[in-house]
């Protein structure tokens, strides 16, 4: 993976308070999305669930080893959202387009695509 051109972190800082705290600023304030309830008050499931656009994400304790992609109306106005409540923003920029990808409070990767760009793709994708 070729390198990002400009990183900023501050995501474990940006909300101060408690870690459910940091995960509800940055889906619910930063991405615009809605806390799920539990299915179980006190069931020891460690995981949130956010419902971000028609994405139902999953984060807690060993969530930074997935990806999630997030198809969003503006993802520059997303991320700069997220960039100045704080929370880490990784952006690279080749030639044919620019990938956005924002890390939640326990490292979780949500890569932003505008969704325009994400309808040119795949009419390009057809196309072939």
């Amino acid at each position: 993976m070729r390198g990002y051109r400009r990183t900023r972190s501050g995501g474990m800082d940006a909300a101060g308070g408690s870690t459910l705290a940091k995960a509800r600023a940055f889906y619910c304030d930063a991405l615009g999305g809605r806390q799920l309830p539990r299915m179980r008050a006190g069931d020891g499931d460690s995981m949130l669930k956010f419902r971000v656009g028609g994405e139902l994400v999953t984060t807690g304790p060993g969530a930074a080893e997935d990806r999630i992609t997030l198809v969003v109306d503006d993802a520059a106005a997303l991320a700069e959202r997220c960039w100045d409540l704080g929370f880490e923003v990784r952006v690279r920029e080749p030639v044919d387009t620019t990938t956005i990808v924002v890390i939640d409070p326990f490292g979780l990767e949500l890569e932003v695509i505008s969704s325009d760009s994400h309808r040119s793709r795949a009419v390009g994708a057809e196309e072939r």
